[in-house]
This record gives C-alpha cells, structure tokens and sequence, in this order.
C-alpha cells in the first residue's frame, strides 16, 4: 500500500495540471466560410494554435464569433487536437430605412443608406445615410473594426455634414451647419477577457445662420476627447439574445475661440433575459451628462433614439436617462425567417438646455406600444420593424415608426 501512495499521488497530478491546461490543440478547420477570411475568426482565439485552451476560453470564442452578426449558425466542436469551426453566412450589404413621424410633417425623420458589415472578409462594417432629421438633411459615413479581437487594438473613423435646427419653448430659433470628424481606438481585453477600454477624439466645425428670437450660439470649433471602459458579456442573436454589456465613456471638450467647457459623460446598459419558446426580455438603460452653456452641445432625445412617441428635433437637454424594455416572442416561419410580436414600454427622465445654455424645465415622457418584426435570419442586422406608440407623457398621442433594424 506504501508503495502505491506514491503513484497514486503523481497521477493525481499529472490529472489535474493537464486540466488545469484545459485541451490542447494544433489547428482550427473553418467550414461555410465563403467570404469571411480564416484568419478574421482564429484572431478570436486568445493565442494562435498551437496551445492549450480552457473550455471556457472556447466557449467565449463562440460567443465572440457569433457577435460579429455575420453567421446566423455558429457551432464549435473538438475532433482531437482540431478545432472544427463550422458557420453559416449571412448577407452583409444591407439597405438602411427608417421613418419616424412628428408633431407635424416638418418633424418627420428619415434615413436612407447602406452598410457592408463584411468588407473584404474582416468583420469590418462600412456604411453611409443620408438623412433628415432636426428639421435638416445630413449625411455620415464611418469605417469600423470589430472589437472582437483579444489580441490587437480596433480603430474606426466617421465623417459627417449636420444641417439640424435648434427650437425652444420661447420661440427661438436656430440652425446649425458643418463638418463633424470622429476617430475612435477600441483595446484588446485588458485584466479580464471581458474588460475593455476605448478612446475617441472628435472635431466639428459649427456655423450658425438664420437666428429668430433673440441671441443664437456661436459659430465655432467643437472638440472633443473620450476615454471609456466596457464590460461585455453579451451575447448576439438575431431571435434570442443573451446575457448583458455595460459601457461608461467620459472626457473633457471645449469650444473655441471662446475656450468654453464641453465635458460629458455617457453610460449605456444592455441586457437580454431568455424565457421559453423564443421568447426574450430585452432591456436597455442610458445616459448622458453635458456641461451647459451652448445648446448644440447638448444631447437629444426623440422617438427615434429614445422614447418612441416623442417629437424629434425638440427635446435638446443637458441632462437625460431613459430605459426601453421589450418583450419578444419570435416564431419561425421558415428555415431562416422569423416572425417576432414586441410589446414595449419606454421612459425617459430629462432636463432640457434653454437657447442660453442655462438650465431649462424637468420633462417626463413615457409610452407604450405594440410591433411586429420579420427578421430575415440571412441578412445581417436586418429586422423590417412597424411600432405603434402611444405616448402618455409629456403628452398624448399615437404615433407610428418604420425601419429596418431592431429598435435595440
């Protein structure tokens, strides 16, 4: 028995150090992939093959494999020391087109574009919109990696021509023209596979024209520099999404030639909770801070960002949080096409910015509402979406909004 002690006890450790370093494999084999390049998912992997993986560094490969939106399958198994990746891909160049009414026919918005959220196999996303809202017409464009990477910074830029009018309760007036230029740095993890942070500068030049009322903001440079950190543990699907992500972003801004402040910090919350039957619970909370004193450096809110309802192109506040939760039931009516049915309530708390950048009223809005989605499972963040608000606060109304995406 003495004499067995020993080997017993080497192989207990031999056991638990080859789990502790999890399963060993050489190579990964990649199946369905016609556009997306090999090397786009064996980034995802957090060091190249081969070498050792914990099963759950595996299934957050999955995970992170499916957030890129551009396979509606994804499955992930182990055939000795080969990691057989094998996917389904959608398409990726998809039209855009939301409306959204107004109070009146003036306040209508509406975005028409396009975005390739696949260029050249990288997971990376390449759009354009033309638009009108704020009771104006704009135009952005942006380049963007994916943040999925574990092992290599992401970078995205945007470039846009705002033409949005300001409105207050008083009656003045204001529009807003000029060039506005983001450039963005998203970080591999850093402490945990899950934690990251960003940077982000902007600059826009604002040009203010036909002024009624009374004094109007400045004309101007605008800059702005942001640093954020986000904690992601989402996970995408096009019908029953899981799990939650959370963002902080702050930084300071000034406004030139007067040297203004234009500080700001913005959180974002997302999180979905599966019931049964391809049934969801879907929540998300944000929030926005903005030091006073110019107008157009103030958030919005609206129905088409916001609470479904509210007049866009009114509410420009310097404080705001609103929530929107959605329950979804999705059924489907072939292999790749769904039929979802939403029930929704938003609600939004916020203190508006006078035309002099002071502080202005405290506003609650809410509303509740019905929708219906078909979600075509083969094209990339695609969901043809009809809501039906009615807004209970700050005032009533019924009011209907279209697009081609989730509304979150």
């Amino acid at each position: 028995m003495s004499q067995l002690l020993p080997v017993v006890l080497l192989t207990a450790l031999l056991l638990s150090t080859s789990s502790a370093r999890g399963e060993f494999i050489d190579s990964v084999h990649v199946r369905g992939a016609r556009r997306t390049r090999d090397e786009t998912i064996s980034t995802l992997l957090p060091r190249p093959p081969p070498a050792n993986y914990e099963r759950a560094e595996l299934d957050d490969f999955a995970r992170r494999l499916g957030n890129l939106a551009i396979f509606d399958d994804v499955k992930v198994t182990l055939h000795g020391a080969t990691l057989d990746v094998t996917v389904r891909e959608k398409w990726t160049l998809i039209p855009e087109l939301a409306l959204g009414t107004g109070k009146t026919a003036a306040d209508l918005s509406l975005d028409i574009g396009a975005t390739e959220y696949n260029v050249l196999g990288l997971g990376t996303e390449l759009g354009a919109t033309l638009y009108r809202k704020e009771r104006g017409l704009g135009f952005v464009a942006w380049l963007s990696e994916h943040s999925y990477r574990l092992s290599r910074w992401s970078r995205g830029a945007s470039l846009e021509y705002t033409n949005v009018s300001s409105r207050f309760d008083d009656g003045q007036t204001f529009r807003t023209v000029g060039p506005r230029v983001s450039g963005w740095l998203k970080s591999p993890p850093v402490v945990s596979r899950f934690l990251r942070y960003q940077l982000a500068v902007r600059y826009q030049r604002e040009d203010v024209r036909d002024a009624q009322g009374g004094a109007a903001a400045p004309s101007g440079h605008g800059m702005l520099l942001g640093a954020g950190l986000s904690y992601d543990r989402y996970h995408w699907h096009d019908l029953v999404p899981r799990g939650g992500k959370l963002s902080v972003n702050l930084g300071p801004g000034f406004f030139m030639p007067s040297a203004q402040p234009r500080h700001f910090l913005d959180f974002e919350a997302k999180a979905a909770l599966p019931l049964v039957h391809q049934a969801v619970l879907a929540l998300r909370v944000k929030a926005a801070l903005c030091s006073r004193g110019n107008p157009n450096a103030s958030s919005t809110l609206g129905s088409v960002e916001g609470v479904r309802g509210l007049p866009d192109a009114l509410y420009r506040n310097w404080a705001q949080v609103f929530v929107n939760v959605e329950l979804r039931q999705a059924v489907r009516l072939l292999e790749r096409v769904a039929l979802q049915a939403v029930l929704f309530a938003d609600v939004a708390e916020f203190q508006r910015m006078t035309a002099a950048g002071k502080r202005g009223e405290q506003v609650f809005a809410a509303s509740l509402g019905a929708g219906a989605r078909v979600l075509p499972t083969f094209l990339a963040q695609a969901a043809l979406r009809v809501d039906l608000a009615r807004l209970l606060a700050p005032r009533a109304g019924w009011l209907p909004q279209l697009g081609l995406t989730q509304y979150f």
